[in-house]
């Protein structure tokens, strides 16, 4: 499977009213971020949906700051539509979009952590290991 604008969409349960062109927009940072990240030009063999899932949530981290500020056609529609599945109408604040932007991008860390792992790279992020020893950061 490969990411489309429906994917994050579906991802990030917004409406259609949230653009292809928009997100569409933010699939080639997000994939080259993921390639350098890993050091790899594509998901290894059985890693494809931690890739995918990856890409799609730095398209949403990439995504939301610009939905709030309703410079997208749909924006206020989207951020409503998303509190009212919640049954709540308010729309979200700067340290609200900024903590939804990073635990996003904490995700697809983690998912690019287990990338490099599956593809036998030493260098993961947040953790250093020397042979059979690990320290972990706190």
């Amino acid at each position: 499977m490969s990411v489309t604008a429906q994917t994050i969409r579906d991802y990030a349960n917004w409406p259609d009213k949230v653009l292809d062109p928009f997100l569409a927009g933010k699939l080639p940072s997000a994939t080259r971020q993921v390639q350098r990240d890993t050091s790899l030009n594509v998901a290894p063999e059985g890693m494809e949906d931690e890739w995918d899932e990856a890409v799609t949530l730095l398209c949403i981290a990439r995504s939301l700051p610009f939905l709030h500020t309703f410079t997208q056609p749909g924006a206020a529609y989207a951020v409503q539509s998303a509190q009212s599945a919640r049954n709540k109408f308010q729309y979200l604040d700067a340290e609200n979009i900024t903590s939804s932007v990073e635990r996003a991008e904490k995700r697809a860390l983690e998912l690019i952590n287990v990338i490099k792992r599956a593809a036998g790279s030493d260098d993961i992020d947040g953790d250093f290991s020397a042979g059979s020893f690990f320290m972990g950061a706190i």
